[in-house]
């Protein structure tokens, strides 16, 4: 949620390859992100699949959705609550939720440079398919985030969890 801009902003892909050397691989996959924000609320959707498949099996599937929304507070606060599905046939991962949200402090905002600490608070749920078992915990991370802007058409995003 880096950008101030108002309205809807987005980008997305589509990527297929194919290889054939003694075996033959097809790669499937799709990317998007989608951003709106209006006033001091941002809403933010990402969401990725990738489908991989040799010799007429299926080797590898994962994907995962995230959706976020954001509410800044002040020049300095705002609060961030989020929900995440994730799959991954070669983790074995049938699927994992997270839901969560946390307050979020900017220490410094200037022209080519962001950085913010915060808190969160999550909630996992998992399913393993063999044997079938399900797993569910609590999560809290405090991080760093820091946000390089320098160049025009260019951000440089990290996060430190710990």
């Amino acid at each position: 949620l880096n950008s101030v801009k108002p309205g809807w902003q987005g980008s997305g892909e589509l990527w297929y390859s194919s290889v054939r050397n003694q075996s033959r691989q097809y790669v499937f996959g799709s990317r998007f992100s989608m951003q709106y924000a209006k006033n001091q609320y941002r809403y933010l959707m990402i969401g990725d699949a990738q489908f991989s498949e040799t010799n007429g099996q299926n080797i590898q599937s994962q994907g995962f959705l995230h959706f976020r929304f954001n509410e800044i507070r002040s020049v300095r606060f705002a609060w961030e609550a989020f929900g995440q599905v994730f799959y991954s046939r070669q983790m074995q991962l049938y699927p994992r939720f997270t839901l969560g949200g946390s307050p979020r402090y900017r220490l410094l905002n200037n022209v080519s440079m962001r950085v913010y600490v915060g808190g969160s608070l999550s909630f996992e749920h998992e399913r393993f398919p063999d044997p079938i078992t399900q797993y569910s915990s609590e999560r809290v991370n405090v991080y760093t985030s820091v946000v390089i802007t320098r160049f025009k058409n260019l951000s440089l995003d990290w996060m430190f969890l710990f």
